[in-house]
């Protein structure tokens, strides 16, 4: 069994993923966009980056899917009484609790595989050993 360690490819990965699919996703639901959205698309990446550099800190690609969906189902129960009171008003609509899951775990997959294709890169990089004569 490998000893957990923290990987910082699949962090940076995870976050980059993350921030850009949360924030397509809301800009999506949207009605208009505008100088006046830019705060909500702040928000959404910046939530973006702390759920997909959590699952990506994993470095598996499977545990940060999994991490990631799971993330992002519990920050979307937090935040739905937000997304209703923008529904209600009338500035746009609410995303899935699908869609939101998706990002997450393609973050933290996406993670995951930047981390094994760096040890995988690390290790072929390597100077093979001479035998002595």
């Amino acid at each position: 069994m490998r000893q957990w360690r923290p990987s910082l490819t699949g962090l940076l990965a995870g976050a980059a993923i993350a921030a850009f699919g949360r924030a397509a996703v809301v800009a999506v639901h949207l009605d208009a966009i505008s100088t006046a959205a830019m705060p909500v698309l702040a928000w959404a990446a910046m939530i973006g980056v702390m759920i997909g550099g959590l699952a990506g800190l994993s470095g598996s690609p499977r545990i940060g899917a999994v991490l990631g969906a799971v993330l992002s189902a519990a920050v979307y129960v937090i935040m739905m009484p937000l997304a209703l009171f923008v529904t209600v008003i009338g500035v746009a609509t609410a995303p899935s609790l699908l869609e939101m899951m998706v990002v997450g775990a393609l973050a933290g997959f996406a993670g995951g595989v930047a981390d094994r294709a760096r040890r995988t890169a690390s290790v072929s990089l390597k100077a093979p050993r001479r035998i002595p004569s």
